[in-house]
């Protein structure tokens, strides 16, 4: 039997057509944004819900996810591998179907060097005072999260955060304290806008080497990362090595640079930035600049500018001092423009290596589909070639004796017998081979001419009966006389 199978197509954008984050300079963002990819116009709310190229990949994702299913009984039917032993399926299920879904959100890191003031950027973020923060270095060892009211009870935190403990964080020292595992400290916020998950992280440039591993996590985890950097950060050796990592995953980047003297350093940060991105790779979706104001920052004061800037890679003739555009004076507030982030692209972003290992045609859904469509193709030829040729065709079996059916059946109930029960009927097995052997012996000296010479005496002392076989091979020996000796009568 041959079993079509229907191959479900599934989009994945390449890097190259991965659209970008950044606002339009010189546009108003309405109520409702509007982004061109490929030709398709694909709109954008408030909320950060995508109409477009997301919720199709949701769509088909979820049909896929059906189809596999159907497919669970051909693969056994067909002698293939479970379904369930291949990484791409492990893959689909364990990280695409969870995060694919139309109430998409967002995993923010705030994450940089010791000291620059990650903590003061994760409270405004938070909206409060979540964090610790103070002159000296805090030497956060575990990140902590800030999770919007509700989140909890309709996702599953652990599968989001993969190789941490999660506990609940009570106080602030909890990120300090000391511990050998990898622990991840969460609360529930209500200043937390909805769909976004926020994290403190540990320094990534820090003396502890497990503080890199733990960062390095989060970066796994992360959708969008906030690189907060400083003059003396921006081109440390450390800094520039994770985010030349964050890069090759193609994660959304938004840099704050903190601790700034302004307007001194008006005109010099567009030159970190250039060396930055240079050294790392990154394309950042916003910049923003804050100034060193300590009082500001202990009381969640702090004004962040947004700068704008041109892609140097969409410019590659221009100079440093030629991709400054005209900035805004007016202070932006962190969490606000982190709600109104495009969800579902920077999704699509995170998921596209994923993607990308599911659609691969020689170890994805296309492979494991030849696989079911070769293999039926194999049975449908052996049916036609049986059916055509009549080559396994015997018009008249032979019959089959019954003692080779009855020597079948009990071969085959012997071996379902286990235990006591199986010695008992081999007891009994054995004492009636015994018993009949003799008279079975006897019967082939009767029909076979090269045992006729047997005595039957002989045939009875041989099988160890003695004297209660020789009663009845007396009886025996004298109907074998009698049949011998009526010929002879008759015929005198």
């Amino acid at each position: 039997m041959l079993y079509s199978v229907r191959v479900w197509s599934l989009w994945c954008p390449s890097h190259s057509e991965t659209p970008s984050l950044s606002r339009r300079r010189g546009q108003q963002c309405g109520s409702r944004g509007e982004l061109t990819l490929r030709g398709r116009l694909v709109f954008v709310d408030e909320s950060g819900s995508m109409s477009g190229l997301f919720s199709e990949c949701v769509q088909k994702s979820q049909q896929l996810h059906r189809a596999l299913e159907r497919l669970r009984e051909v693969c056994e039917l067909l002698q293939l591998p479970a379904i369930e032993s291949r990484r791409w399926y492990e893959l689909f299920v364990n990280k695409l179907l969870p995060q694919l879904r139309d109430d998409s959100f967002l995993v923010v890191a705030v994450v940089g060097g010791t000291n620059i003031g990650k903590s003061v950027i994760f409270n405004h973020i938070a909206g409060c005072r979540a964090s610790s923060t103070g002159p000296l270095a805090s030497g956060t060892r575990h990140p902590v999260c800030l999770v919007p009211s509700g989140f909890a009870e309709t996702h599953d935190l652990e599968s989001i955060f993969p190789g941490f403990c999660l506990c609940e964080w009570e106080a602030p020292e909890d990120a300090v304290r000391e511990s050998p595992e990898d622990l991840l400290f969460w609360r529930i916020s209500e200043s937390v806008p909805p769909r976004l998950l926020v994290l403190d992280t540990p320094d990534i440039d820090s003396d502890v080497r497990v503080n890199w591993r733990r960062a390095d996590k989060i970066r796994q985890c992360a959708d969008v990362l906030i690189a907060v950097l400083t003059q003396q950060k921006y081109n440390d050796a450390a800094v520039k090595q994770f985010f030349r990592r964050g890069a090759i995953e193609d994660k959304a980047v938004i840099i704050v640079f903190n601790q700034c003297v302004l307007p001194e350093d008006e005109a010099y940060w567009p030159l970190w930035l250039d060396t930055f991105c240079g050294e790392t790779g990154i394309r950042p979706e916003f910049v923003y600049v804050a100034p060193n104001d300590r009082q500001a920052a202990e009381s969640n004061r702090l004004p962040f500018w947004e700068r704008p800037f041109a892609d140097r890679k969409s410019l590659p003739e221009a100079s440093s001092s030629s991709v400054r555009l005209e900035a805004d004076d007016e202070p932006r507030d962190l969490s606000a423009d982190l709600a109104r982030l495009r969800f579902g692209e920077i999704k699509l972003r995170t998921l596209s290596g994923a993607l990308a290992r599911l659609l691969d045609q020689d170890s994805g859904v296309p492979s494991f589909l030849d696989e079911i469509r070769s293999r039926s193709e194999e049975f449908q030829s052996a049916i036609d070639l049986l059916g055509t040729q009549d080559l396994a065709r015997i018009d008249h079996w032979p019959t089959l004796p019954n003692s080779v059916l009855v020597s079948a059946i009990r071969c085959w109930w012997r071996s379902q017998r286990e235990g006591w029960p199986a010695r008992v009927h081999d007891f009994y097995n054995r004492i009636a081979a015994g018993l009949v052997w003799p008279l079975r012996r006897l019967r082939r000296s009767v029909r076979d001419p090269a045992d006729r010479g047997i005595p039957p005496a002989r045939v009875a002392s041989d099988s160890g009966y003695g004297g209660t076989g020789l009663c009845a091979t007396a009886m025996v020996e004298r109907m074998r006389e009698r049949s011998i000796a009526s010929p002879v009568a008759g015929a005198a």
